[in-house]
């Protein structure tokens, strides 16, 4: 076979199994061999000392998928690179050892966006990455990953580029903790020069038509008992207060104090906030809380004592929106129109800020001491304008039946 294994004249094949363990070792490359296992499993191995004097064993490769020179060949470069002070066998380990990036993705989770993420944030995170980035990535060994896999896969994404600019920031934030824990040398974020995709702004209203129609399609699915109450109301309390679906959802009743016309929210986008509301929200949630048994304003339609869950409100939502005929209209859009419609009352920006709680609150608070009277009277006027903006579509709704 044009090679020497000792006293070996057949060939591999001619190497029997035996009951234990043996190798045979080539007379033209010192350290180069092939052990044979009771299994009959038959490897190209090589043996050395490392620069602590250890005796070290490495297996190259199988016979059958190696063949005698390419295990020949490699034999050669390793036992080289042995002698200039390496140490292949425990290279090759801690490659072995290496974390990949499912576990890198398991320790950003949980030290990282638990600690530091909303639970909205962290809910999309999870589904990002079980949907798209663990698939893709998730088995490639920290260490190991490079600009093309993380390129490939925002290619991948290109029909939605928010989610793929998303992906790619995960990826990135994922890989600067690699780099603070040691994973991964300084510097080598491989996100580095993958190009976000340019995102269409949405800012999409509802016009005094399009509140109209909303109106009329809540008063029809309530008077047909199509979706929750809860819902109902829930759509209700989005665009009278400008409130974000999350601090809606996660409205406890302690937090709510109608005499002061207040809403004390803990879980903002710009942190614990108070949010003023007007006499119409304030009548409605007293009305509400006298009924209620459930600690929540808006309580899960089949549990009490769990809070309106954000898939249920999201799917109803896309039934109510169809029959109002509003396709393409979020939950989210309702947050814009409050905002709009107070600009056409007259509000000036500041006044808007601190209605929708926009992050630079925090700020100002800091230094000055805000009146609130403009506010809450801005939210009596903008209560009732758009409550008797929807209640048009409902006494349309009524009248047409």
């Amino acid at each position: 076979m044009g090679y020497t294994f000792g006293h070996l004249a057949g060939g591999v094949d001619a190497l029997e199994v035996t009951g234990r363990t043996y190798s045979v070792w080539d007379d033209n490359l010192k350290g180069f061999g092939l052990r044979v296992t009771p299994a009959g499993v038959k490897s190209y191995v090589i043996m050395y000392r490392n620069v602590h004097r250890r005796q070290r064993w490495m297996t190259i490769g199988r016979v059958g998928v190696l063949t005698p020179d390419q295990a020949r060949s490699r034999a050669r470069e390793l036992l080289a690179n042995a002698q200039r002070g390496a140490d292949p066998a425990a290279d090759k380990q801690a490659m072995a050892d290496a974390p990949t990036m499912d576990q890198l993705f398991d320790r950003y989770m949980e030290q990282h966006v638990a600690v530091h993420n909303r639970a909205s944030t962290k809910m999309e995170i999870d589904r990002l990455l079980r949907n798209h980035i663990r698939p893709a990535l998730g088995r490639i060994k920290v260490g190991d990953l490079n600009r093309d896999d993380v390129a490939r896969l925002h290619h991948e994404m290109r029909d939605v580029p928010r989610a793929a600019n998303f992906a790619r920031a995960v990826i990135s934030k994922a890989c600067n903790l690699a780099e603070k824990w040691n994973l991964r040398p300084e510097g080598t974020n491989p996100c580095k020069h993958v190009n976000k995709y340019p995102e269409t702004k949405r800012e999409r209203f509802l016009d005094p038509d399009e509140i109209a129609r909303l109106g009329k399609a809540l008063s029809k699915v309530e008077e047909a008992h199509t979706e929750p109450q809860v819902v109902i109301l829930a759509v209700h309390l989005l665009v009278l207060t400008g409130c974000r679906l999350s601090e809606v959802l996660n409205l406890n009743w302690t937090d709510v104090d109608t005499d002061h016309s207040e809403l004390r929210l803990g879980v903002t986008k710009s942190g614990p906030r108070v949010h003023s509301i007007g006499q119409t929200v304030s009548a409605m949630l007293e009305e509400l809380q006298k009924a209620s048994s459930s600690p929540w304003v808006l309580p899960h339609p089949g549990n009490a004592d769990k809070p309106l869950q954000k898939s249920t409100i999201e799917k109803s939502w896309r039934r109510i929106r169809k029959v109002a005929d509003l396709e393409g209209v979020r939950l989210h859009d309702l947050r814009h129109t409050t905002g709009t419609h107070a600009a056409r009352l007259g509000a000036n920006a500041f006044l808007i800020r601190d209605k929708l709680g926009h992050a630079d609150v925090r700020t100002t608070d800091r230094y000055v001491g805000r009146d609130d009277g403009p506010l809450k009277e801005l939210s009596d006027r903008l209560e009732a304008d758009i409550k008797a903006t929807l209640d048009q579509g409902s006494e349309t709704a009524s009248s047409s039946r």
